[in-house]
């Protein structure tokens, strides 16, 4: 079966609709970052590739391979909002170590990126002011821990970090309180989009 990513035209000239299949999937996500403003077209786009992505992981493989060490998908909501405090202050460490790094000129940004980067951190700082995470707070974080970890990957692959340590580490942290995988699904869950890895560990 061909992953459904390969199938999409992702590119920016690629048809980009509401109903599309990128969009579709993406929905989880960008309907609890879409609080915060317009998202900038490029951190729609790097979202959308992300969950086609994990989509793909769940229709070629039986086992979860993109979690987090010890990770849990469903656990009840007061565990979660447990740990969304966490998941937001790791947030904003990741998008100032980012801007350091562009400061250091370690990693190149282009205005799309430095727009993604900026909207992750101000979303971030705005939730962490209420200093709640109760309901649809707890998702909301996981959005964004979503959000950040997929701009880290799409700067690392896109070759925009120089040097294999930043790298490392930026992958690194992408599994740090909350992986990719684990924050996707228990949003899709949160919506009633059905949850491909229903309570189970992250093996």
């Amino acid at each position: 079966m061909q992953p459904l990513s390969q199938e999409i035209d992702v590119s920016p000239a690629g048809s980009f609709s509401l109903n599309s299949l990128l969009r579709v999937s993406a929905r989880p996500v960008l309907h609890r970052l879409s609080v915060y403003g317009v998202l900038p077209q490029q951190l729609v786009q790097i979202i959308s590739r992300a969950s086609v992505r994990l989509l793909d992981s769940d229709l070629t493989s039986q086992t979860p391979h993109d979690c987090g060490p010890g990770e849990e998908i469903g656990l009840p909501l007061a565990a979660l909002a447990h740990q969304a405090h966490a998941m937001t202050e790791r947030i904003l460490e990741l998008m100032a170590h980012v801007e350091w790094l562009a400061a250091q000129e370690r990693i190149e940004l282009t205005t799309e990126e430095s727009a993604a980067r900026d909207f992750i951190a101000d979303a971030t700082l705005t939730m962490t002011r209420f200093g709640r995470y109760h309901g649809d707070d707890v998702q909301r974080a996981l959005a964004l821990k979503f959000a950040a970890n997929e701009l880290l990957l799409h700067l690392v692959s896109s070759a925009a970090v120089k040097d294999f340590s930043d790298q490392r580490d930026l992958l690194a942290f992408t599994k740090m309180a909350g992986s990719s995988y684990r924050c996707y699904h228990e949003l899709r869950a949160s919506m009633g989009a059905g949850n491909a890895v229903n309570a189970q560990g992250c093996q």
